[in-house]
């Protein structure tokens, strides 16, 4: 079951690679959107990252180094992002 909260996070992530005019939702959109989510951010700052220096070098990269753009339709999520999404929900179960 999804949460409301991991659903805009979701939906956050593939309107970052929309804005972007990417042909892929990857892993670094995906983060990049947990970065907004406090549930996360709280995690993070609990083992101890820098938000803000992370943010920082995750938007660079995207807007960078990913390349691909769509042809005019939503971006489609990269294997290594149902992967990430597969594993959590399966984490979760097992919880």
């Amino acid at each position: 079951m999804m949460t409301p909260g991991l659903d805009k996070t979701l939906h956050r992530a593939l309107e970052l690679a929309a804005g972007l005019e990417h042909e892929m939702i990857t892993i670094e959109h995906l983060l990049l959107a947990l970065l907004q989510d406090d549930d996360a951010l709280t995690v993070l700052k609990g083992c101890r990252v820098d938000c803000a220096e992370l943010g920082k070098d995750l938007t660079r990269y995207v807007e960078h180094e990913i390349g691909a753009k769509n042809l005019g339709r939503d971006p489609l999520p990269t294997q290594s992002f149902q992967r990430v999404l597969l594993r959590a929900a399966l984490q979760g179960q097992h919880s």
